[in-house]
C-alpha cells in the first residue's frame, strides 16, 4: 500500500500507537483480573491475542455460554451472526451493543447495551450467565432464524427478482405513453372546426 502525502503517515502512526497502547491497556486488565482472581485451576480471563483460523472459531463459537459485543461505532459486525449459526445445540446468549450494525437484525433476540454503561454491561453479563432455559431457546431462535433465512444468496434471489419487476414496470409505463401529438394536422383541424373546446395539462 502506497501512502500519498505526509500527513496519511502521520495519521496511520497515531492510529498504530493509539491500537499498541489500547493493546497494552488491555493486558494489564486482564493480568490484574487474573492476579486477583485466578488460582493454580483456574484462570477467569483466557486472552486470545492472535487471529484464529476459522474452524478453532467456529468451535470457540460452540462451546460458548454468553457472546458480548461492545462495539462503539460499527457496520453489519459479522461475528454476531456467526455467533448465533454456531449456537444450533447450546443456545448461547448474545449481548450486543446498541450502536452495531448487527442490533438492527438480532436486537430481539440478543441483550441489546449502551457499552458506554458499564454497570449495564456488567447486569447483562450477569442476567445472560443466569438465563432461564426457555428464554434463552426463544432468544436464539429468534435470531437463528433470521441468521439462516436471510442469507447472501436470498439477498442475491431477493435483489434480482426486484430488478426484473422495476424492468417490467419500466415497460409497462413506456407501452402507456401516448404518441406524440401531430402537429400539422391538430392545427388543420383546429382551424376548420367551427366548435373548438381546448383543454391544458400539467
Amino acid at each position: 500500500m502506497s501512502v500519498g502525502s505526509g500527513m496519511g503517515i502521520s495519521g496511520f502512526t497515531a492510529g498504530f500507537a493509539a491500537d499498541q497502547k489500547l493493546t497494552s491497556q488491555v493486558h494489564e486488565i486482564v493480568g490484574r483480573i487474573n492476579g486477583r482472581f485466578g488460582t493454580l485451576i483456574a484462570i477467569p480471563i483466557h486472552h486470545l491475542d492472535r487471529s484464529l483460523d476459522f474452524h478453532a472459531l467456529c468451535a470457540l463459537y460452540a462451546v460458548t455460554d454468553v457472546a458480548l459485543v461492545t462495539s462503539l461505532r460499527d457496520g453489519m459486525n459479522l461475528m454476531s451472526y456467526e455467533f448465533v449459526a454456531c449456537q444450533a445445540s447450546k443456545k448461547g446468549v448474545l449481548i450486543l451493543s446498541e450502536f452495531a450494525g448487527a442490533a438492527q437484525s438480532l436486537g430481539a433476540g440478543a441483550i441489546l447495551v449502551n457499552p458506554w454503561n458499564i454497570i449495564e454491561v456488567a447486569a447483562s453479563i450477569a442476567y445472560a450467565l443466569n438465563m432461564p432455559a426457555d428464554e434463552r431457546e426463544k432468544r436464539h431462535q429468534h435470531n437463528f432464524m433470521h441468521v439462516t433465512t436471510h442469507t447472501s444468496q436470498e439477498w442475491a434471489a431477493t435483489f434480482v427478482s426486484e430488478l426484473n419487476d422495476t424492468i417490467v414496470e419500466a415497460q409497462l409505463t413506456t407501452r402507456q405513453v401516448p404518441p406524440l401529438l401531430p402537429m400539422k394536422e391538430a392545427v388543420d383541424h383546429y382551424l376548420e372546426s367551427n366548435n373548438r373546446l381546448l383543454i391544458l395539462m400539467e
